[in-house]
């Protein structure tokens, strides 16, 4: 056999190892993400079925609930202790986290009612010649205009004068939607 018939052979046999190869690849890759796929529709159902039904707590699947029941108290139980410790709570209307001196939501601009053991005290500043960041919460000057950290260009709110992040929409202290200028 020449040597040209030789290599000509080992080639169409490299080539075809190799498409069998992608060839297998593609085909577990499919089945992969096909069994991804059923999990997510065996979540989908099992939550469908936890949500519409009240299952007897002497079966199986009742004991299955209970034990989810228990773990939603723990999370919210747990998101109460963070918020308490962050000294923040959630907008009833949009579920934004917000600071608990805060009087109108930054997000959606609804009225948030301040309970005297909710306020704080505010931390945008810290000192005489340094303040906090409103958006990263790095020290920064006092006179500067942008923060060095992240680039934030803080802004007054025209209606009251408070000093915002630039992403607030509504202003917490006077509820000036900041949109609209």
């Amino acid at each position: 056999m020449p040597l040209m018939d030789i290599f000509n052979k080992v080639t169409q046999d490299v080539a075809r190892s190799t498409r069998g190869f992608v060839d297998l690849t593609l085909q577990n890759s499919i089945i992969s993400e096909e069994q991804k796929k059923i999990i997510g529709l065996y979540e989908q159902i099992g939550k469908l079925y936890y949500e519409t039904n009240v299952p007897d707590i002497e079966t199986p699947i009742g004991q299955l609930c209970l034990a989810i029941n228990a773990a939603y108290e723990k999370i919210t139980k747990c998101n109460e202790t963070i918020s308490q410790i962050k000294k923040t709570r959630k907008c009833p209307s949009c579920n934004t986290e917000i600071q608990g001196d805060i009087i109108f939501c930054g997000s959606c601009g609804a009225k948030i009612e301040v309970n005297s053991e909710n306020q704080q005290e505010s931390f945008s500043t810290t000192g005489n010649e340094l303040r906090k960041c409103l958006e990263c919460g790095l020290e920064m000057q006092n006179e500067a205009k942008f923060c060095p950290h992240c680039g934030n260009a803080p802004k007054k709110c025209p209606e009251c004068g408070k000093e915002l992040s630039s992403k607030i929409k509504f202003c917490p202290d006077c509820g000036y939607n900041m949109n609209i200028e």
